[in-house]
């Protein structure tokens, strides 16, 4: 028999993990003296294993009770579904990585002037799959597929051609330009997206109202432009009678 202080030396479970795992019966002591220590004995070596192990494996306290008294197919059922699950965690992380690549490409290729144009673009690349999500549940998938077939290959050079004309528009709203030179900057953010896939999308424009104004969700599409900013720029858009299809 060990005493909890030897117990705790030879598993590497502190002593208070312990007496959490007897409070929660996990891990019961062998024996319990009429003074209320906890003695230990080499069944409950084995029972410690087990719960590092699966704890390693990122079960939670409630699935290990369970998986304790589990027999082994059950256990080897638990391990793929875990797999599965840290299989997807892992994609995940993949995704992450790549498009802080992404971040960090378009970041050292371009003059950032304007923080939150910069911080929007990070948003809009960490949000991608969201975004994706919420299109495929409106559009049809055909057209989804087209637009990310374009957009995919292109997202640092889209990115940094947006994070430019924002740029400039940011500073047309400060310093006011010529109404030809203000037309022609808006067309260009019109035209950073192919002009045949606007008027496919422009295509389900009541589909659109259905769901409401969907670019409207700050979380989903963070504008690096000020309520002020795009209170003027949509009214210069109207005023200067600038639609999204443009002529060629």
């Amino acid at each position: 028999m060990y005493t909890i202080g030897e117990f705790s030396k030879k598993t590497g479970l502190t002593i208070r993990a312990l007496r959490f795992y007897d409070e929660k019966k996990v891990l019961l002591p062998a024996h319990v003296s009429d003074t209320g220590r906890r003695f230990y004995d080499d069944n409950n070596i084995i029972t410690a294993q087990k719960i590092m192990a699966f704890k390693y494996l990122d079960f939670s306290l409630e699935e290990i009770k369970t998986l304790l008294h589990e027999d082994q197919r059950s256990i080897i059922d638990s391990l793929r579904y875990q797999k599965a699950l840290f299989e997807k965690k892992r994609m995940q992380v993949e995704g992450i990585i790549m498009k802080l690549e992404y971040a960090i490409e378009i970041g050292e290729r371009t003059n950032i002037v304007d923080i939150p144009i910069f911080i929007s673009v990070i948003h809009n690349l960490l949000k991608d799959d969201e975004q994706k999500a919420m299109f495929y549940s409106v559009y049809p998938k055909e057209l989804v597929d087209k637009i990310y077939r374009y957009t995919d290959p292109n997202i640092v050079e889209l990115n940094i051609a947006y994070m430019n004309i924002a740029k400039r528009i940011k500073q047309a709203f400060h310093t006011p330009l010529p109404d030809e030179e203000l037309y022609t900057l808006f067309t260009e953010l019109i035209q950073v997206i192919p002009q045949d896939l606007l008027k496919e999308l422009i295509e389900y424009e009541e589909k659109l109202k259905e769901h409401g104004d969907l670019f409207d969700n700050e979380s989903l599409f963070p504008s690096p432009l000020t309520p002020e900013e795009e209170l003027w720029f949509a009214s210069e858009m109207e005023r200067l009678n600038i639609t999204l299809i443009t002529e060629d």
